[in-house]
């Protein structure tokens, strides 16, 4: 990937579908952000909607956001790129798959972090909702039946509480982010899934979201083991993610 200028700086255009606090996706992309930001690049974050929690914190981070507009959304995309001049273009979530292609297409160099099993799981989080039962299979058309996998929750306050949603649209997603330079797992588990999914495992990358200090690491002061405690929502698809076998 190119580098800006001779001192090794960089342009790093993050992607995704918020600005602000929410869960784990935004605290990662914050604190990334803050650490790039930190050791001299520039980075900028191109997003769908502001979620109206800690979003000071968030603007002295990134002074330059873009927000996409109703309209004509494609140049708008394309006249960040031109003006901001990204060496890296760094999507994590987005639901707008004609964005992503027109960011595949800049000419930049895209990378995709991984948080989640949306991009490859059409309910989004790899189990049975009935039998709780972990999915072991690719995306494919069993997705459709026998899973069915295509009736999902609509998280819509008003309206039908199930909505459709389309296999083709899925296989599309996965086939836009196969195009990825490179993409970020948290574990040997997400990295599996998406070679599962025919992706190339040498773009692939496990970065664990744990700080080390030093080379020996941390030692700990009660126990002859060294011990993590991982503190977040009791949710099935997020221990499957954060896997012991990372």
């Amino acid at each position: 990937m190119n580098e800006s200028g001779t001192n090794g700086r960089m342009n790093l255009l993050f992607v995704h579908q918020n600005l602000g606090a929410q869960g784990g996706a935004e605290a990662n992309i914050l604190l990334t952000a803050t650490e790039l930001q930190s050791r001299g690049h520039r980075v900028a974050l191109l997003h769908a909607s502001d979620t109206g929690r800690s979003e000071a914190e968030w603007r002295a981070i990134f002074t330059q956001s873009f927000q996409l507009p109703g309209k004509n959304k494609l140049s708008f995309v394309e006249s960040v790129v031109e003006d901001f001049e990204p060496n890296v273009i760094y999507i994590h979530n987005l639901a707008d798959l004609e964005i992503i292609e027109c960011l595949l297409r800049s000419g930049v160099p895209v990378a995709r972090m991984v948080h989640d099993h949306a991009m490859y799981c059409m309910r989004g989080y790899k189990y049975n909702y009935l039998t709780r039962t972990i999915c072991t299979r690719p995306a494919s058309l069993a997705c459709v039946v026998p899973c069915l996998a295509c009736v999902t929750r609509n998280p819509a306050a008003e309206g039908f509480p199930m909505k459709w949603s389309s296999y083709a649209a899925k296989r599309k997603e996965i086939d836009l982010n196969r195009q990825c330079e490179r993409l970020v797992v948290y574990s040997q588990y997400s990295k599996a899934e998406l070679i599962g999914n025919g992706f190339d495992a040498r773009k692939i990358h496990i970065h664990v979201p744990i700080r080390c200090w030093g080379d020996k690491g941390p030692v700990s002061t009660f126990s002859d083991r060294n011990l993590i405690l991982f503190a977040a929502r009791s949710f099935a698809a997020k221990a499957w993610i954060f896997s012991s076998r990372h």
